[in-house]
């Protein structure tokens, strides 16, 4: 904004070197006293370089590629004539290494282009990497401006995202080996924390949850459900963090995804209530108003109107059963009366399940809705009846660990005194699985359970921190504990770390980025996966030439009888590849598919029987490119997973 007069002013632009093109200039004015007058005006010019460079390279490559970038160069200079010299010059940042010659001359006539050719390869880092061209006259022609273009290249892992926490207790003295991941500096995160309380626990859970890359219906509840609890309980725990963000974001997906009978879909687009995310929503937004959150009326009583209609239906099954349970307690807690839906599920407990239905969490379901309503003695009879039992994995929502952790969440919200005499146990029994890979399920349960039942205690402490690397150094520290955690950062050097203290320890090891290195092995947990690329004649290949496409053929199938749900299968893309829209076929159903810039995401249940998918890519650079490993992985049976084992490199030519 300036100030204009009847004088002529000048205001200065500087136009970008790689702008070539008609530039608009558009000014609008106003008086600023009196009467008020608008003006306005507009202008255009041609804006044009000595010289154009357009440059074509991939996007997107991993350590170790090669590549090759063409740049095409017009010759716009007046008066240039023919055959006039050009001399390039191409300069990179600290991502890349340039291959070759750096420099280049060229003739080109005026008013005509060429292309020249440089290589590069990425170096063994990630992050954004730029290679910067310039052009000028080879004949030190004084009044030609040299022009400058640059590229961005991204340098990706061959690898998806680690998201691994890990939790545990440990009298006095903590003592973990040979636990570091081999990560790359760029995005990594390895951190022990340390309190004297379980507190602590929640807060590695939350990291687990907020860094989770999928972002089905569950999943996204389960972060927003955690979030907006522990920042409300204990905000310690969550400084610094944006939970109403997180919290309106959340609500704008779940309204997306509610469908007009008031349930909710796993995924975008969806058609189809998912029971066990609908009844998880609900009860996230219950506890979301109670907190005092906004939840918009809408959301929340089309869902109330749904969950009346579920738990309207007789169970067929006590897992059925056990989320009808669920859904009653929900409606509970929102004041619905819920006496005959009570009388109607216990009916047929009784008259189906009734050696099981009390001894299981369904019971203290129904234990909790008596306490809502006032029916203490009943409430207190059956609450006492629960049983832990580990039997192994029933469903992707359904663990022994998970049904323990909702236990004693209830127990705790609904049946403080009784909670209280087995504090002790509570806690143990909620950190047993937690020493292992977690879930989101698991994860968000815990938490549920584990804020109800722990306060922040800390008290100034010191601990002494021993840390032994690989190459055999020793490393000593001293720090007080005088807040809610100490926090020891390590990286993949370190082989073992020893924690000592007067007071019992609570701790977390949060390790998240990509792995440096690539598995040179194939990986067969439960599943198996194969992929291959494929020429127009069907012919499995490892070389194209540039502008052709393939086919990419992805075959997955279960070794066990049973349907292993939930998973997803993550095809990253060789640099130079672009997924061609519109492409994705199935022999079988996927639930959902994320086609992603470098990437194919795909979220589906495999059985014994083989499942393929075929999608289409165009090869758009030259060079020699990795090929990255195809995983798939149970988004909740944390050992189901499969990997292909390390390949040879792609060759575009």
């Amino acid at each position: 904004v300036i100030q204009a007069d009847s004088e002529e002013q000048i205001y200065p632009y500087l136009v970008p070197d790689y702008f070539n093109g008609q530039l608009t200039v558009m000014a609008v004015a106003s008086s600023g006293a009196g009467v008020l007058t608008v003006g306005s005006a507009e202008t255009m010019t041609q804006v044009r370089g000595d010289f154009i460079l357009s440059p074509s390279y991939p996007t997107i490559v991993a350590p170790g590629d090669e590549f090759e970038i063409g740049l095409s160069v017009s010759n716009q200079l007046d008066g240039s004539g023919k055959k006039a010299k050009i001399s390039i010059k191409a300069v990179a940042n600290e991502f890349f290494e340039m291959l070759g010659d750096k420099t280049s001359t060229i003739e080109v006539d005026e008013g005509s282009e060429k292309t020249v050719l440089f290589r590069a390869k990425a170096k063994n880092a990630l992050g954004a990497g730029s290679i910067t061209f310039t052009a000028g006259s080879a004949e030190k022609i004084a009044s030609v401006k040299p022009v400058n273009t640059s590229v961005s290249i991204s340098v990706r892992p061959a690898v998806p995202y680690e998201n691994d926490v890990v939790s545990g207790f440990d009298k006095k003295k903590i003592k973990i080996e040979n636990f570091a991941l081999d990560l790359f500096k760029a995005y990594r995160k390895q951190e022990l924390s340390v309190s004297t309380s379980p507190l602590i626990i929640t807060g590695g859970l939350l990291e687990y949850l907020e860094q989770f890359p999928f972002a089905c219906t569950e999943q996204i509840t389960s972060k927003a459900f955690a979030a907006t609890v522990l920042a409300k309980a204990n905000p310690a725990v969550f400084a610094g963090k944006r939970t109403d963000e997180l919290f309106q974001t959340t609500i704008d997906i779940l309204r997306a995804r509610q469908t007009s009978n008031g349930g909710f879909t796993a995924w975008d687009n969806g058609d189809t209530d998912n029971a066990d995310h609908s009844v998880f929503v609900i009860h996230f937004l219950t506890e979301a108003k109670r907190l005092g959150y906004s939840v918009p009326n809408s959301l929340l009583s089309g869902g109330i109107g749904w969950l009346k209609s579920f738990v309207n239906e007789t169970p067929g099954s006590l897992e059925e059963a056990r989320l009808t349970a669920y859904g009653i307690y929900i409606l509970t807690l929102n004041e619905t009366v819920t006496t005959n839906y009570i009388l109607n599920l216990e009916k047929y407990l009784s008259e189906n399940q009734d050696k099981l239905w009390q001894k299981d969490i369904t019971g203290a379901y129904v234990a909790a809705a008596y306490k809502i309503i006032l029916e203490n003695r009943k409430a207190d009879a059956l609450i006492k009846n629960y049983s832990k039992e580990n039997k192994g994995y029933y469903s992707d929502y359904d663990t022994p660990s998970i049904r323990d952790a909702k236990y004693y969440y209830l127990l705790s919200k609904h049946f403080p005194e009784q909670a209280e005499k087995i504090k002790e146990e509570m806690l143990n029994t909620l950190m047993v699985p937690l020493k292992t890979k977690s879930n989101t399920q698991l994860a968000s349960n815990s938490i549920l359970a584990l804020y109800t039942l722990t306060e922040n205690k800390s008290g100034d402490i010191m601990l002494s921190f021993k840390e032994k690397t690989k190459d055999g150094k020793e490393k000593k520290e001293e720090k007080l504990h005088d807040g809610f955690a100490v926090n020891y950062e390590f990286d993949d050097s370190t082989k073992s770390i020893e924690v000592t203290a007067k007071e019992p320890l609570y701790y977390n090891i949060v390790q998240q980025g990509f792995n440096s290195v690539i598995p040179e092995k194939a990986k067969k947990a439960g599943v198996e996966l194969f992929r291959e690329y494929l020429d127009a004649d069907g012919n499995s290949v490892t070389s194209a030439q540039v502008g052709q496409e393939l086919t990419i053929r992805i075959r997955v199938r279960s070794f066990d009888a049973r349907k292993t749900y939930n998973m997803v299968v993550i095809d990253l893309m060789p640099g130079g590849f672009e997924v061609v829209q519109e492409s994705l076929e199935a022999l079988g159903r996927f639930d959902n598919a994320e086609i992603r810039e470098d990437r194919m995401l795909l979220f589906m249940a495999v059985g014994e029987t083989t499942q393929e998918i075929t999608f289409r890519v165009k090869v758009t650079a030259r060079g020699t490119f990795t090929i990255p490993p195809i995983y798939a992985t149970s988004l909740y049976d944390t050992s189901i997973s499969a990997m292909t084992p390390n390949y040879e490199k792609f060759v575009v030519e």
